[in-house]
């Protein structure tokens, strides 16, 4: 299973990280590595406790995918 994450740097330089196909599953780290294997770890328990309460749990991503981050200037 494959699940897209979102990663936001803090002010202390730590990233955040939050699972928006599992609402609630949110993970962090003191680097982007370690926020991203905590990250795994946060969904597949996420996972295991929608189980356990019979919750229908999200299929993920097939295949590949990309994401890309873009700068929008503000028009006024």
């Amino acid at each position: 299973m494959k699940f897209v994450i979102v990663m936001e740097q803090a002010e202390d330089e730590s990233w955040w990280v939050r699972v928006p196909d599992l609402p609630g599953c949110f993970s962090w780290g003191a680097t982007r590595e370690e926020a991203a294997r905590n990250a795994r770890e946060a969904i597949e328990g996420h996972i295991g406790v929608m189980r356990e309460f019979g919750e229908l749990v999200p299929a993920g991503l097939d295949g590949d995918f990309a994401a890309d981050i873009v700068d929008v200037v503000e028009v006024r």
